[in-house]
């Protein structure tokens, strides 16, 4: 039998060096005054990669490397960031170090790791808030919510309110993470129940904070909600005549034509027409913008649009207004034409 000979054999399996950050000092750093200190650890002798990102849609992006290869010994290590990158300042927003471990002669290499932290030059503000209409009516046709326009020079956490002086109406949406950038929010004029809201001037209310650094900013803009039509305000004197006889041979004379005088409760656009009994229009006695509480008077001689006699019958003189956001009222005048 041969002789079977037997040995032990170790072998090594080498596992990828570990990096740890332990912490950054500050967590907000204004670059101008002091820099972003990191300390992190690991756990042998090994080359490390140093990076800056920002997490954007929920992934890491990374900016800039800060370092590539740097030999580093095992245990605690230092490294500090001016807020620079190629000799520029950051805008203020959140950043993240990045570090990975390496070991070169196995070609092993850690997961990179992250520490958040805050770059702060300059107070948070909310800038150039706009809305693209500052009166709505949500029961017109066709109606489209008002959205209000904003710009965000940093990240922050942003909530848009809408309030009556001081009483909330609707949450708009409320704590959302949003990085610099320009942003809308729209409002459909109702509250937050799904009720339309009542006529009145309400304030679109953005506020943002910013946890890490402490910092807050608000803004607004005003937005009226009219759904009441104007009222009109008819007034006849002794120059009002229900019926009328117009001569055509005389201009001027008894009974010949009738006017009468109205007015409306805001600025809107009026139409007076003379409709007759199967509801067509025969003549258009105005059509214009009136003034707010301003009187205009309105007379009609017997005559249609082409300048011939109207037949014999009723007529209803209709008077129409239109205010800026669609709310219509609608008057009339009964008037009989009889030349017989």
């Amino acid at each position: 039998v041969d002789n079977i000979v037997t040995k032990n054999v170790t072998v090594n399996v080498k596992a990828p060096p570990v990096v740890l950050i332990n912490s950054i000092s500050p967590l907000v750093i204004d670059p101008t005054h002091n820099n972003a200190v990191m300390t992190y650890s690991v756990n042998e002798n090994c080359n490390v990669d140093i990076s800056i990102v920002k997490k954007i849609n929920g992934g890491y992006n990374k900016i800039s490397d800060l370092a590539v290869d740097l030999s580093v010994s095992a245990g605690n290590n230092i490294f500090s960031w001016d807020g620079k990158i190629n000799g520029v300042n950051v805008s203020d927003d959140f950043y993240y170090f990045s570090a990975k471990a390496k070991n070169s002669v196995f070609n092993l290499a850690s997961d990179s790791v992250y520490s958040k932290f805050a770059v702060n030059y300059f107070p948070m503000q909310i800038n150039n808030i706009s809305a693209d209409r500052i009166k709505i009516n949500p029961n017109s046709s066709g109606f489209s919510p008002a959205t209000v326009t904003y710009t965000l020079n940093e990240t922050a956490k942003i909530s848009v309110k809408v309030y009556k002086e001081t009483t909330l109406i609707n949450t708009i949406f409320e704590n959302q993470e949003k990085i610099s950038g320009t942003y809308t929010a729209s409002w459909n004029g109702r509250k937050q129940n799904g009720m339309l809201a009542d006529d009145g001037i309400y304030t679109v209310m953005i506020n943002a904070n910013q946890e890490l650094t402490g910092d807050t900013a608000n803004g607004n803009i005003q937005i009226e909600v009219d759904v009441t039509a104007p009222n009109i305000a008819i007034t006849k004197d002794n120059n009002f005549n229900m019926y009328i006889s117009p001569d055509e041979t005389s201009s001027i004379g008894i009974k010949d034509d009738t006017k009468f005088n109205f007015s409306a409760d805001e600025n809107c656009h009026v139409k007076v027409s003379v409709n007759n009994s199967q509801g067509v229009e025969v003549k258009i006695l105005k059509d214009q913008n009136i003034l707010k509480d301003t009187v205009s008077s309105v007379l009609w001689d017997g005559k249609k649009d082409d300048g011939s006699f109207a037949e014999d019958g009723a007529y209803f003189v209709l008077v129409t207004a239109e205010d800026d956001v669609g709310n219509v009222s609608v008057k009339c005048e009964r008037v009989i034409t009889d030349d017989n």
